[in-house]
């Protein structure tokens, strides 16, 4: 296969596009909820016992006031907090450096005992 400058362009562009991609793809997390907030703006904040995103390290994830699932997520953490049971988290992106919930179906929070 020859290689065009028009070949190369598209890899060049290609790999820009799945580098991107894989920088925002954030593994998650198996942590203990520490405690549970919310801001006088409807925003709730969750505190974990680890870092829980490569945002730098933050313990913290925030959902905004709007967000679909802040009611659920609320409720998972007031459990997980009451209980002491751990969550499985997987923040969907980062706001700087603060992880927060996505609202492209790519964040996730449940409550786990044996699970990894």
């Amino acid at each position: 296969m020859k290689y065009t400058k028009s070949n190369r362009i598209l890899f060049i562009l290609f790999l820009t596009v799945v580098g991107a991609v894989e920088a925002n793809t954030l593994p998650s997390v198996k942590a203990n909820v520490t405690g549970v907030g919310t801001y006088e703006t409807g925003a709730i904040f969750v505190f974990f016992d680890r870092a829980i995103s490569s945002c730098s390290g933050s313990v913290r994830i925030d959902l905004e006031p709007t967000h679909d699932a802040k009611t659920q997520v609320l409720s998972i953490a007031m459990t997980a907090l009451a209980s002491g049971k751990a969550v499985r988290i997987h923040p969907g992106s980062c706001d700087g450096d603060t992880p927060i919930f996505g609202s492209l179906g790519d964040s996730f929070i449940y409550l786990t005992n044996q699970l990894p």
